[in-house]
């Protein structure tokens, strides 16, 4: 119950109508955990796999503008250090 009561709280200092993804790791406690948490949050999803679960959280953030417009540019200067690299 300890793992469920520190998630809850989190839920609710984060604001329940925001809240809409857990990502848990996979082991045995977090699974019942998310179960019983399910069942006060309808609404609240999870992923059991951390991996999946970072990478839906990071296509989320990739799209806040100024994200994607510092990935670009950061791309764009990798491209151009492996393209010149005696620059």
């Amino acid at each position: 119950m300890y793992v469920v009561n520190i998630i809850c709280q989190a839920i609710e200092k984060v604001n329940v109508g925001k809240f809409h993804a857990m990502v848990i790791n996979n082991v045995a406690t977090c699974k019942s955990a998310s179960r019983i948490i399910k069942d006060k949050y309808p609404h609240v999803t999870y992923s059991g796999c951390t991996t999946h679960g970072s990478d839906l959280v990071f296509k989320d953030i990739g799209k806040i503008e100024w994200v994607s417009k510092l990935a670009k540019e950061v791309k764009a200067n990798i491209t151009f250090i492996t393209n010149n690299h005696k620059s």
